[in-house]
């Protein structure tokens, strides 16, 4: 972040794809980083998405547990009449 800071840019909306290969190449477009730090790179995004995975599913997990809660109260209070 503190690159794209330097470059003006302080949420990831303004940054553009362009921007974010700026980052890992020199000004004629040609890599500048090793390839042990793309892989450092692509297994902290790797583990983010994991990470975003699991808390998306538990969160569904929750929902749909809550719903099912709640459907069953409703079942309760109606099935008297």
């Amino acid at each position: 972040m503190l690159f794209m800071q330097a470059k003006g840019l302080f949420s990831l909306a303004e940054i553009t794809e362009e921007d974010a290969m700026s980052f890992f190449t020199d000004l004629s477009g040609m890599i500048a980083l090793s390839n042990q730090y793309r892989k450092e790179v692509t297994a902290i995004f790797k583990a983010e998405l994991f990470l975003l995975y699991l808390e998306i599913s538990v969160e569904n997990l929750i929902t749909h547990h809550l719903i099912l809660f709640h459907a069953h109260i409703f079942d309760t209070m109606f099935s008297r009449f």
